[in-house]
C-alpha cells in the first residue's frame, strides 16, 4: 500500500519515476507548424556556426512524422539517422531521450532499452511541449551528446520565446 509517506512510495520518487508520471499527463496536441520547426533549426543552426559545429536537425510532429530535416553543409551524413531517431524517441515517448541515455548507462533492467530499435539512447532529442500537449519533437546530432542535447534546450527555449511573441501579436 502507497501513501502516507512509506518507504515504498518514497523509493519509487525517482527522476524516472517523476518523467514516467509526467509524460502520463501530457497529451498529444496539434502538429507543430513548418513555420515553427524552421524557427527551431535556425536557431540551432546559429549556435552551430558559432562553435564551429556541423549539425543535422530533425522536426517531427506529435504523430512522429517529419515536418522539417535540415543538415548543415559537410554533417556527417550519419547524423541524419541519429538526429531522427532521438527525435522519434522524444516523441512517441514524450520525454527527452536523454532518459534512456540515463537508463543505460545506469546498467541492470536500464540494459533492456538497447533491445528495442525504436528507442534512441542518446541525448539530443526532446519533446516541443506546450501547455500540457507535445506537439511534436526535435533532433539534434552531429556534435557529443551532450552537446546535442544541450543544442536541443535551446531550440526549445528559442521556440517558446518565439511562440510567446507570435501569441502576443495575434
Amino acid at each position: 500500500m502507497c501513501g502516507n509517506g512509506y518507504p515504498a512510495c518514497r523509493r519509487r520518487s525517482t527522476p524516472h519515476h517523476r518523467m514516467q508520471q509526467m509524460s502520463k499527463t501530457l497529451n498529444y496536441g496539434q502538429p507543430v507548424t513548418l513555420a515553427a520547426a524552421k524557427h527551431i533549426a535556425a536557431a540551432v543552426e546559429s549556435v552551430g556556426h558559432e562553435r564551429g559545429l556541423k549539425l543535422v536537425v530533425t522536426v517531427l510532429d506529435s504523430a512522429a512524422q517529419i515536418v522539417l530535416v535540415h543538415r548543415m553543409e559537410h554533417a556527417n551524413y550519419g547524423s541524419l539517422a541519429f538526429a531522427f531517431e532521438k527525435a522519434r524517441t522524444a516523441v512517441n515517448f514524450k520525454r527527452p531521450s536523454k532518459f534512456f541515455e540515463d537508463m543505460v548507462a545506469g546498467g541492470g533492467s536500464g540494459l533492456r532499452m538497447l533491445g528495442n530499435a525504436h528507442v534512441s539512447p542518446l541525448e539530443g532529442g526532446a519533446p516541443i511541449v506546450a501547455g500540457d500537449a507535445v506537439l511534436g519533437s526535435i533532433g539534434v546530432s552531429g556534435a557529443t551528446s551532450a552537446e546535442d542535447g544541450e543544442l536541443a534546450n535551446l531550440a526549445l527555449e528559442a521556440f517558446q520565446d518565439w511562440a510567446a511573441q507570435k501569441a502576443g501579436r495575434a
